[in-house]
């Protein structure tokens, strides 16, 4: 038998030993909330009170507070009010669960992806959860760096998140949804009677390969001022049909740059130009009007245009048809055509 003063021993030892085992943390199986992840983030901020209601509404939100690394890219209050959003009034039929999804889905980057660290340079593309690219530009603007996704400008770059980070955007960026220019043309409903003067031109292929961007009529513009001049009417599909399909190319390529720009781009090439001019790929000039830093008021004037084309908008609507990234190049659409 253990003498007395032993047991004595052992028994405290016991005692000081019960405590420890008593305070081991019980496993409920559910991960603790850590409020500084991307989700949680855009949700406890004021300034993001729609861009969390899309995030929400296209169940986006929980990708974005899990523990998986993601960079999102997220436009402020702001940004959405140029688009006649504001919460009370979203989502709204104009702008739905499709819309709220494909842009919650475009704006989520797989993994970390900071832009501070990217050279200088235009349109470096990151994979989107979309499968498709976003393009980042950055370019010295005096002794500043801009940065710009889509030709949106990022006001805050690198916000570090435990998940991650966010790039806040002044814009709403236009997501990319095809590979190639024929393909957005051939699919956009506004641009029906444009896309069928570039196949009668012969044009479409051309299109296919290198970089363009596209200065495009809409089928209203087409129809108000398509009538050229004899044997040259762009007005309906008979009429282009009918065309010659040397002077459509002609003037299609009065609206084709070349190499891909988004409109900070074209601005920037403008202001370094003479008479903030561009060569088109007709070899002729357009002049370029306005102010990228002012929404929706870009200009394009051709030599014979007494009025100038300006960024396509349906009647009462804030969306801003410019900056479509469409694989190999970027697409504008406007609302007059431009006259050599």
């Amino acid at each position: 038998m253990m003498p007395r003063k032993l047991q004595w021993l052992a028994a405290l030892l016991f005692v000081q030993l019960l405590p420890g085992c008593s305070k081991d943390p019980v496993s409920t199986g559910r991960e603790e909330v850590d409020r500084s992840r991307i989700g949680y983030i855009l949700e406890d901020n004021f300034n993001f009170t729609v861009c969390n209601k899309l995030l929400v509404y296209s169940g986006q939100t929980m990708v974005l507070k899990e523990n998986t690394a993601s960079t999102f890219l997220a436009p402020d209050n702001n940004a959405f009010l140029t688009l006649g959003l504001v919460l009370s009034n979203f989502p709204s039929p104009q702008y739905g669960k499709d819309w709220c999804t494909a842009m919650a889905i475009y704006g989520t980057l797989p993994g970390p992806h900071p832009f501070r660290v990217m050279p200088l340079g235009d349109n470096q593309p990151i994979l989107s959860g979309s499968g498709h690219k976003i393009y980042v530009s950055r370019y010295l603007q005096g002794t500043d760096t801009v940065t710009r996704v889509n030709g949106a400008e990022v006001s805050q770059v690198d916000v570090k998140a435990a998940n991650g980070y966010l790039q806040v955007l002044t814009q709403v960026m236009q997501p990319e949804s095809v590979s190639n220019i024929p393909d957005f043309l051939l699919g956009d409903t506004t641009l029906t009677l444009f896309a069928l003067a570039i196949q009668r031109s012969g044009l479409m292929p051309l299109l296919q390969t290198g970089e363009y961007t596209v200065i495009a009529p809409v089928n209203k513009a087409m129809r108000l001022y398509g009538a050229i001049k004899p044997g040259l009417n762009l007005t309906t599909p008979d009429s282009i049909i009918a065309a010659n399909p040397a002077e459509l190319m002609a003037l299609i390529r009065y609206h084709l740059l070349p190499g891909k720009s988004f409109l900070d781009r074209v601005h920037r090439q403008a202001d370094t130009s003479v008479n903030r001019s561009l060569t088109t790929l007709n070899g002729e000039k357009i002049m370029i009007g306005g102010d990228v830093q002012t929404y929706n008021s870009t200009t394009f004037s051709g030599n014979n245009n007494s009025t100038p084309a300006r960024i396509y908008r349906l009647n009462g609507e804030y969306f801003n048809h410019a900056n479509f990234p469409a694989g190999n190049g970027v697409v504008h659409h406007i609302d007059n055509i431009l006259l050599p």
